[in-house]
């Protein structure tokens, strides 16, 4: 708290304090002229001394003691003793000057002069723990043993036995007991007129035994010696005390020291209180210069107070006197933000000598700016900490009410009393910031280390004790507070005269559990006290609802002295309206929407709404206690293309809560053209597309329609007839269908999109994008039928352990045990399972790799198992481990970093990994990738790490540039080559002579020479052209259809699954090119094409690609693109070419591509096309299109029956496919088996690995392919059913079913099994009877729908033509 006076900072105005003296037992500066010790024989605490000064004192700086003693024995101590024996009042305050006469003693004393220091000593003890309380008086009454009284010129610390005072008068009929004789003890004496110094004895001097009078001393008091000129007399009367005179006379030097003053208003102030009143301090009590004195009558004419400055406008004011301080009262409250001038005329004032008051003087000062006028319970504790684990001291409160800015607010742990003022000073003072606070905000303020959320804070830091403490609110000073609020850890004392402590009474103006709170109950209090809580109770409500809650400590939990720290929640208690939106509804109207229930009186006034001329009605929706919506009507249209500007203002909620901001809104009027929807997908027989046009605020208007070519569009003007039109609106047309037509061209060709340019409005403006996209899907185009030469039949499918759980990415067949080896990479497992029936297959057992490190593929061959074991550290070097087929443990050794691929060479005397070498999330560890080639040509059992050979890249780390040029990716910088590169899987030749490995990341294949196990070349595999023919695919995952369209982008292969086989003794390369990304913190490649800027003059359509249904959500690299360095997009590249791709293995150069066709079969598969392009962690139609798509992971190649033919695992659609790839320029789709459901997540999901089982090798006769799940942790088994027609005439086996292929048909169906047939038609109706056809049964000429075949031997089979 400051103090109550601020030093005035002119030189006009001060305070002459008089000058400092040092004083010794003989200075007599405040002498005892009279004493009143037994007033009507009850004494109580109307006792007192009157006192003389000498000279000028501060008691401010120079504290003085006056000290009783009642009938006691004199002891050691002396004057020090207290208890029942003396009894000290201390002067610590005020001012005197040679000649005033002042008081000390008890509180209820009939004296109206000046007071230095009272207390009640009938009910308080004595000042620094000198003397009891006693309800009889502490002064002695005199008798056989006297009593006495002291003045010293120290305070009373400074005090001690052997200190003598500078005046001292013992009265009694006899010394008695006041003597003691034992040496040092008893009372010390001044060396004075009375008395000779030492120590009290028989013939010091006694003054006769008052009884009920007064004792009255008198003499002359020389000012040049400073002694008084004779022993002074001391007699007994009973005549009344007289306020202010006494008999003790001056002689010798005149007083000649003017009188000075304080005012309670420094000069400048700025943070003045608006209900402050202009105090004077004047060092001595004054009368007016002709002699007169002072009073409330003739005083307001020494003043003057005006408005800005000397020649402003008056202020109205009342000037009283008390004692030495006369009070300015303004009429009426000052004005906020107002600078004042205020003057006295000194001269007119003067001492009691004539000597006038120092200096004229004037100040200004400004008001603080409008303060909030809070009422008791505007503010209310939310939470508070006085005493948690490191964390301060620290409390929330909550305002109900707006706070304007500049407001100050007085936050205190200083106690509430019945002294006066009884509010005691300290602690610190919050303002407000200047965009004030709205209600509803919580203010957190840190009192022992001064910080806060809003506002700011000065004054003294406080801490809390956790023993009790309280907070108190209030505005003002604490001389005139005004409590807001008041928070107390535990109970509200009834009584209180101590300004510090650990406990307060509650200020009167408060009411506890209304305005206040008391948290001596609360749960987790502790000894009646808590010293930490919080409220837990709702935040919604209206105020006085929030309040009752707030108030009642059943919503609050407590928490002990030295606890942790309690989690305060996030503040949402509802606080002042807003305005949430305005909007243009039309040309005379306006809407705005609030955040709350407001007020209607005030919601509808139109002086509220300003801004915007010709307001007619404001009309407010009723919403009951929901959010209000006020609509504004004008009498004038709004004009075209001008701006408005409306300002909204004191608006009230339903609890008279104000607009705490005012609101604006800005537009500018317009008629706005814009597209109704972004796109339209229709199909091209449909013969035309309808798009829509809206405007808003429809009038006489004009915009053109205008069709984009290439780049823009893949349509071509022979698509579409649609030329460039001008669209005409009216004021009846808020929208306009415009037609394009569509012109179908009976051509096979991919899904295309015409790009339609808004321009030239008038009227209006554009608003939005001014194109639109209409896709165009072909329907001319024919499904790709399967072949069917051969099928997969799915049989069973099989999970290695459903109890804990498999990941089985990796499944290999042995043919002698008949045993399948599983991976299931996440649980460290290999199982063994028993294949010798493929409907029923069965778990042997399982192995646990986590003592190897883990698994991550497995192989087998001649009655041996190798498994690739990563390290746990997956950045150090890995192991093959070796079983046997039963499991049993062979041998290990070391290969490179995370060896993920494992295979034998077809002779089985080598085992070779392809250890990728990934490396750690932060790249701080790089290692190198590698192939191991381990010899086992001498068994597993005899292997040594000298049979294992780890070639490493390290030697083409010199090309790198050569490389990268080549098209090889190099993905980080900073890395080598030999690093960067990650090989991913490896196919062996059927000669042993060479392996080729994908390095899939970097869009290469390396070829690896085996006798001499050297990599002899790395090629780059290039980019799939995504824009050209046949290479469509579908882009967005929200579009909502398939469209399987080019696009302006280029898709690296990035192969995982990796085969080969020969044609005409020439080697080549089937693979899968799923795609990957490196995504690591240092290098994390995925973005999207609406992330990154494109280069406007390659992409002049980029806006048009951004959006969201066409390439907008696509992901691509962001590690190429940038070809010129400038840091846009000149070229956009993906990974995975959603396909699979044939490779000459000697010109290493591209044979075949799969183009669009994954997508194009799995769009039209009945069963698959409900989750084209769905993931495999979900059914999401459309799921992946925005990245790789079906992505085909693995790939394995089969000769049956003299043909080639490959099987392609898609991992995130799921399923097989199967081509015909002996020649391989021209692949024939053969079948298409999905084990998913289309409903459900179930079924087999995640397909990766992918073995073929020839039926020599097969437990049946029969060939199967099996491959395994990793998401669902499946294995699916596929019988490969050979229906390769190889004679019109054939030996029937009626044991088989009857098989018919294609299903569904189109043209024919071919029957197999069957010589004579009836084909009948849903209702029993024969189409056709007869023999099997070598080249097939016509059935174009059937209607669409189902059919079934019967032959003699009663079997039957179903076909659907469409």
């Amino acid at each position: 708290m400051k103090n109550l006076f601020k030093l005035l900072g002119i030189v006009a105005l001060f305070f002459l304090a008089g000058p400092a003296s040092t004083h010794t037992a003989k200075s007599q500066s405040l002498v005892i002229s009279e004493i009143f010790v037994n007033p009507a024989g009850t004494d109580s605490c109307k006792e007192f001394v009157e006192l003389v000064a000498t000279k000028s004192i501060n008691f401010a700086n120079t504290p003085y003691s006056v000290i009783v003693c009642n009938n006691g024995t004199a002891t050691v101590r002396g004057w020090k003793e207290g208890k029942a024996i003396t009894y000290a009042f201390e002067i610590t305050s005020g001012t005197v000057k040679q000649g005033d006469i002042v008081y000390v003693g008890g509180s209820c004393m009939k004296i109206n002069g000046t007071k230095l220091r009272t207390i009640n000593n009938m009910t308080t003890g004595g000042d620094g723990s000198i003397g009891q309380s006693n309800a009889s008086g502490v002064f002695g009454n005199g008798g056989t043993s006297a009593d006495g009284v002291a003045v010293f010129d120290l305070g009373l610390s400074k005090i001690d036995s052997t200190t003598a005072p500078i005046d001292a008068l013992f009265y009694g009929s006899a010394f008695g007991t006041a003597i003691n004789s034992a040496g040092a003890a008893g009372y010390q004496l001044p060396n004075n007129d009375l008395f000779a110094g030492g120590k009290l004895s028989s013939t010091s001097t006694l003054v006769a035994d008052p009884g009920a009078n007064y004792i009255v001393a008198s003499g002359t008091f020389s000012t040049v010696s400073g002694k008084f000129s004779s022993k002074r007399t001391h007699t007994s009367t009973s005549t009344s005390a007289t306020d202010g005179t006494s008999d003790i006379k001056f002689a010798g030097a005149k007083d000649t020291t003017q009188p000075t003053y304080v005012v309670s208003i420094a000069n400048n102030d700025t943070t003045v209180l608006i209900e402050s009143k202009i105090q004077l301090l004047f060092s001595e009590k004054i009368r007016l210069s002709a002699g007169a004195s002072c009073d409330n009558n003739n005083i307001d004419t020494m003043f003057t107070l005006k408005e800005t400055d000397a020649s402003g406008a008056s202020v109205s004011f009342d000037a009283t006197i008390s004692g030495n301080t006369i009070t300015i009262t303004p009429s009426a409250l000052l004005k906020s933000n107002q600078k004042y001038y205020f003057a006295f005329n000194a001269a007119a004032t003067s001492d009691s000598t004539g000597n006038k008051t120092k200096n004229n003087g004037s100040i200004s000062f400004r008001t603080l700016t409008e303060q909030t006028q809070f009422k008791a319970g505007d503010l209310a504790f939310v939470a508070y900490r006085m005493n948690a684990l490191t964390t301060d001291d620290e409390f929330a409160i909550l305002t109900f009410v707006d706070i304007l800015p500049g407001t100050r607010i007085q936050f205190t742990d200083a106690k509430f009393t019945t002294n006066s003022p009884e509010q005691c000073s300290g602690g610190l003072t919050w303002t407000a910031p200047a965009a004030g606070v709205a209600s509803g905000s919580v203010i957190a303020i840190k009192n022992d280390l001064p910080s806060v959320n809003i506002g700011s804070l000065t004054g003294a830091k406080f801490g809390l004790s956790s023993g009790g403490d309280q907070v108190i609110v209030y505005t003002g000073t604490n001389a005139s507070p005004k409590h807001i609020t008041a928070l107390s850890s535990n109970q509200w004392l009834t009584a209180n005269t101590v300004c510090s402590g650990s406990t307060s009474m509650l200020p009167s103006s408060l009411t506890n559990a209304t305005n206040a709170i008391q948290h001596a109950l609360t749960k987790g209090a502790s000894a009646l006290n808590t010293a930490n809580a919080v409220y837990t109770g709702s935040m919604k409500g209206s105020i006085a609802q929030l309040k009752a809650l707030i108030h009642d400590t059943a919503n609050w939990n407590g928490a002990p002295s030295g606890s942790a720290a309690q989690t305060w929640p996030t503040w949402t208690f509802p606080g002042s309206p807003s305005v949430t939106k305005a909007e243009l509804i039309n040309a005379t109207t306006l809407r705005v929407i609030f955040s709350a229930d407001m007020d209607k009186t005030t919601a509808t006034d139109l002086a509220n709404y300003t801004g915007i001329a010709n307001l007619q009605t404001a009309t407010m929706s009723n919403n009951a206690a929901s959010i209000d919506t006020v609509t504004l009507s004008y009498s004038t249209p709004f004009t075209s293309g001008q701006s408005y500007s409306l300002l909204v203002t004191n608006v009230k909620d339903a609890e008279a809560r104000k607009l705490f901001n005012p609101y604006t809104f800005k537009f500018t009027f317009n008629a706005e053209f814009a597209f109704a929807t972004r796109f339209v997908v229709v199909k091209e027989s449909a013969g035309q597309a309808i798009l829509r046009i809206n405007m808003k605020f429809p009038g006489t208007a004009t915009v053109k329609l205008t069709p984009r070519f290439g780049p823009f569009s893949t349509a071509l003007s022979a698509d579409h007839t649609f030329t460039s039109s001008t669209v005409t609106f009216s004021s009846s047309t808020p929208f306009v269908d415009v037609t394009i037509p569509i012109f179908n061209d009976k051509v096979s060709e991919q899904d295309e999109y015409l790009n339609i340019l808004m321009e030239s409005p008038t009227g209006g403006v554009i608003t939005g994008l001014p194109f639109f996209t209409v896709y165009i899907q072909d329907d001319d185009r024919a499904v790709i039928a399967p072949a069917k030469n051969i099928e997969l039949n799915h049989i069973a499918s099989f999970d290695p352990n459903p109890a804990v759980g498999s990941t089985t990415e990796i499944v290999v067949h042995d043919a002698k045990s008949q045993r399948l080896f599983m991976t299931s990479a996440i649980q460290d497992r290999m199982d063994i399972a028993d294949f010798s029936d493929p409907k029923n297959i069965k778990l042997i057992k399982s192995i646990d790799m986590t003592p190897y490190g883990g698994i991550t593929s497995v192989a087998v061959k001649n009655d041996v198992v190798a498994v690739a074991s990563p390290n746990v550290n997956e950045q150090l070097d890995g192991q093959v481990v070796f079983f046997s087929t039963n499991g049993d443990y062979i041998s290990k050794v070391t290969v490179g970093a995370l060896p993920d691929m494992i295979t034998f060479t077809p002779d089985g005397k080598k085992v070779l990994t392809a250890n990728e070498g990934q490396p750690n999330l932060d790249y701080s560890v790089d290692p190198e990738g590698s192939i191991s080639v381990i010899d086992i040509s001498g068994g597993a059992a005899n292997l040594t790490q000298a049979q294992v050979k780890t070639i490493d890249f390290k030697s083409w780390n010199a090309g790198e540039a050569d490389l990268k040029a080549k098209g090889v990716r190099k993905l980080y910088a900073p890395s080598t080559m030999a690093q960067d590169f990650e090989p991913e899987y490896i196919t062996v030749a059927a000669d042993n002579s060479k392996a080729w490995v994908t390095l899939q990341e970097n869009n290469a294949i390396a070829e690896l020479n085996l006798s001499n196990s050297t990599v002899t070349d790395i090629w780059a595999m290039g980019t799939k052209n995504m824009n050209a023919s046949g290479n469509g695919f579908d882009a967005s995952d929200v579009s909502g259809s398939i469209l399987i369209a080019n696009w302006p982008v280029q898709s690296f292969y990035l192969p995982d699954g990796m085969a080969n086989y020969s044609v005409n003794n020439k080697n080549y390369l089937i693979t899968a090119n799923e795609g990957d990304e490196k995504e690591y913190t240092p290098l994390n490649e995925r973005t999207t094409v609406s992330a990154v800027t494109l280069d406007a003059t390659k992409f002049p359509q980029g806006d048009m690609l951004k959006e969201t249904h066409a390439l907008g959500r696509f992901r691509i690299t962001n590690t190429q693109g940038d070809t010129d360095g400038d840091g846009d997009y000149d070229a956009l590249y993906s990974v995975g070419s959603r396909s699979f791709s044939i490779w000459d293995a000697t010109s290493k150069s591209l044979v075949w591509d799969a183009g669009d066709q994954l997508e194009w079969i799995t769009s039209k598969h009945p069963a698959v096309g409900r989750i084209f392009n769905a993931d495999n962690e979900g059914i999401a139609l459309k799921g992946r299109s925005r990245a790789k798509g079906p992505e085909p992971e693995g790939v394995t190649v089969a000769e049956i029956n003299g043909r080639s033919f490959a099987f392609v695992a898609l991992e995130r659609t799921g399923g097989v496919m199967v081509y015909d790839v002996t020649n391989p320029t021209a692949p024939v789709f053969e079948d298409y088996q999905n084990t998913r459901s289309n409903t459900a997540l179930t079924g087999d999901l995640g397909p990766e690995g992918i073995q073929y089982i020839s039926n020599a090798n097969s437990p049946t006769g029969k060939p199967y392919v099996i491959v395994a799940n990793e998401i669902s942790g499946t294995i699916t088994v596929f019988e490969i059913i050979n229906n390769t027609l190889v004679s019109a005439v054939e030996t029937i086996n009626t044991n088989q079913n009857i098989l018919a292929y294609p299903n569904p048909a189109t043209d024919h169906i071919f029957v197999k099994n069957v010589d004579f047939m009836t084909i009948t038609n849903m209702v029993g109706k024969v189409v056709y009877q007869g023999q099997n056809q070598a080249d097939g049964i016509k059935v174009d000429n059937l209607a669409t729908g189902v059919y079934f075949i019967r032959d003699n031997y009663g079997r039957t089979c179903k076909f659907v033509v469409k």
